[in-house]
C-alpha cells in the first residue's frame, strides 16, 4: 500500500542513504467500530494517502526506544 500510493517513494526523498522508517500499524481490532462508510478503502486516494502519512515516521525508533520516547523528535510525514 505505501508503494502503490508513492508515499514509499516520497520517503525515500525524504532519506539521504538510511531508508529505514517506523510504520505505526494499529492491529486489525482498533477498526472495529469505525463505520464501512468511511474504512480505508472507500477513501478518496488523497485522502488515503495522508493516512498513512500520518502513520510514518522518516527515521527509525527500535521498540525499546520508541517505547520509552514520550515526544519523538521526528514528525510523522503527514506534518
Amino acid at each position: 500500500m505505501l508503494q502503490a500510493s508513492g508515499v514509499y517513494n516520497q520517503l525515500e526523498l525524504k532519506q539521504s542513504l538510511d531508508s529505514r522508517f517506523t510504520l505505526f500499524v494499529p492491529v486489525d481490532h482498533a477498526f472495529a467500530d469505525i463505520p464501512r462508510s468511511i474504512a480505508l478503502q472507500s477513501l478518496p486516494s488523497d485522502q488515503k494517502i495522508l493516512v498513512l502519512k500520518a502513520h510514518v515516521l522518516p527515521i527509525y525508533y527500535p521498540l525499546s526506544l520508541l517505547l520509552t520516547t514520550t515526544n519523538p523528535e521526528q514528525i510523522t510525514l503527514a506534518t
